[in-house]
């Protein structure tokens, strides 16, 4: 062997031995890190072995066997499933600028919606409907009665009518002031009175409209009558 041969094999020995330096120096950091993470990972372990036991205690069970083959056995369903919640979301995302809208324009009414039932008075009217149901029970069987009978629509038309109007409103006038005139002068019972009376042009008016009153209404229960007969 030469000289340059032994040269050669020295600095092959030498870079050898370094590299066998530089891996026992990496041993020993990983030693020395696994001795200092020793205690963390133990307490780390103490804390997980509680949750790891109780994992383990749920899912040893006749329960989660039985649950897992009904899984496995009904795998298209859930399949099919995931398809239709897809579908759904697909169409929950094409719907959502929509409903956005909608809610935007119907939000302005539904705020004055729940200010309005949001009042002390709302209570009041719901305590009040609760304490007389049963009045309220009777109406609407009166109500639901009358409108079995047919006659309701007319009644309803008939009462909102401008003549029936004028004839309400004059009749709560009237009834007032006769009920002054009673209480501020009461009337003498006799026939001197009536004969006075005679002589007043208004009695004598309201006498005429009583005529026409009674007149009228011996024709409209003719008219009914033979509407009725009829019918059956």
């Amino acid at each position: 062997m030469n000289i340059e041969q032994k040269v050669t094999e020295t600095k092959n020995n030498g870079k050898m031995a370094a590299q066998i330096d530089e891996i026992y120096n990496r041993f020993d950091l990983i030693n020395n890190l696994v001795i200092d993470l020793s205690p963390a990972l133990e307490k780390i372990s103490k804390e997980l072995s509680v949750t790891i036991r109780e994992l383990r205690e749920r899912f040893e069970r006749d329960e989660t066997l039985t649950l897992i083959k009904k899984v496995g056995d009904n795998i298209p369903t859930f399949i099919t499933l995931l398809d239709l919640m897809e579908v759904a979301k697909g169409l929950v995302n094409d719907l959502s600028p929509t409903i956005g809208r909608i809610t935007k324009e119907m939000l302005p009414s539904i705020n004055m919606l729940r200010e309005s039932f949001e009042k002390d008075e709302v209570l009041d009217l719901l305590q009040n409907v609760g304490k007389n149901i049963n009045a309220f029970n009777k109406l609407l069987t009166f109500l639901n009665d009358f409108e079995n009978s047919g006659t309701l629509d007319f009644t309803l038309e008939q009462l909102s009518s401008k003549e029936m109007n004028s004839m309400m409103i004059g009749m709560q006038k009237c009834a007032v002031k006769t009920i002054q005139e009673i209480s501020e002068k009461p009337p003498k019972a006799g026939l001197k009175g009536i004969f006075a009376a005679l002589r007043d042009p208004e009695v004598l008016k309201g006498m005429m409209i009583m005529t026409a009153f009674a007149r009228n209404m011996s024709v409209s229960l003719s008219e009914t009558l033979q509407g009725t007969s009829s019918k059956t």
